[in-house]
């Protein structure tokens, strides 16, 4: 880890880079997170906060304390193309849950206005599994009874 004594000609180019930045250090029970960050000659004027923003610690280090300040570094590690391809399926497995049309989503087809109309205002409604389908050739008999398949199971 790296402490703010070492980051110190970073900091007085850009000081606002380090905002946000996670910090510990014996002056804290906790990690801090700098708020703002002011260097001056001979001191550097900074306040901190804990993550829940309940405490605000505002201070003035000379630029030797500065060697206790620890940074956090923020990277989690692991493959974030992984991470995201699991919250992705996170997503579809639990998107039948908010989705009032999910088998017309996870289908190849697409439906026809009267084929919804029938399977989500109709029959699925009913909650009765036993259905008769009854419509002219052509009207999609066979799509509606899949979608009222597919949203049973």
């Amino acid at each position: 880890m790296t402490n703010l004594y070492d980051k110190l000609d970073e900091i007085k180019q850009n000081p606002l880079s380090y905002q946000g930045k996670l910090v510990k250090s014996r002056y804290w029970p906790e990690i801090m997170e700098i708020i703002f960050i002011t260097p001056m000659e001979n001191t550097i004027n900074c306040a901190f906060s804990t993550l829940d923003k309940n405490i605000y610690s505002p201070k003035m280090f000379n630029i030797d304390e500065l060697k206790e300040i620890e940074i956090i570094d923020q990277d989690f590690g692991g493959n974030s193309n992984n991470f995201f391809l699991a919250m992705a399926g996170y997503i579809i497995r639990n998107n039948y849950e908010l989705d009032p049309y999910f088998a017309v989503g996870i289908s190849k087809i697409d439906p026809l206005p009267h084929q919804l109309d029938a399977v989500y205002n109709y029959i699925l409604p009913r909650g009765v599994l036993r259905f008769m389908i009854a419509d002219d050739p052509g009207a999609g008999k066979t799509i509606m009874a899949g979608l009222v398949i597919k949203e049973y199971i």
